[in-house]
């Protein structure tokens, strides 16, 4: 069986090919207008976990009648599949001013268990 004269080697073919793809990958990432907002963190007051417990201890204290056993937990919720939508498409500007206050990005949530047996909750 004759060889083929004009067929270039498979192995060129794939080392092409790579270098094809990693070009274009590192190209599309130099070459990216995606625009990162300012971090917004810089116009809130930093809160820890401790913290937030604390307040919504106290908060619930002067509220309602809890025994002595009541513990805080808190919980940092974010929303990444939001935030990452919103960079992309260069709407986080427009959320930020119209919906931040409504439907916030990060969020510490907490809950108070008031009694070991009952383990009754408050999520807030």
């Amino acid at each position: 069986m004759p060889k083929r004269r004009f067929e270039p080697p498979l192995l060129l073919l794939a080392v092409l090919g790579l270098m094809l793809y990693l070009g274009v990958t590192f190209a599309s990432a130099y070459l990216d207008k995606t625009r990162l907002p300012k971090d917004d963190a810089e116009d809130l007051p930093v809160v820890t976990k401790q913290q937030a417990a604390n307040a919504a201890m106290s908060f619930v204290r002067n509220r309602f009648a809890i025994g002595p056993g009541a513990q805080a937990h808190t919980l940092y919720q974010s929303y990444p599949v939001r935030n990452g939508y919103l960079l992309k498409e260069q709407l986080y500007d427009q959320y930020k001013k119209n919906m931040k206050d409504d439907f916030p990005s990060n969020i510490l949530r907490w809950r108070l268990t008031t009694s070991k047996r009952a383990q009754r909750t408050m999520w807030r």
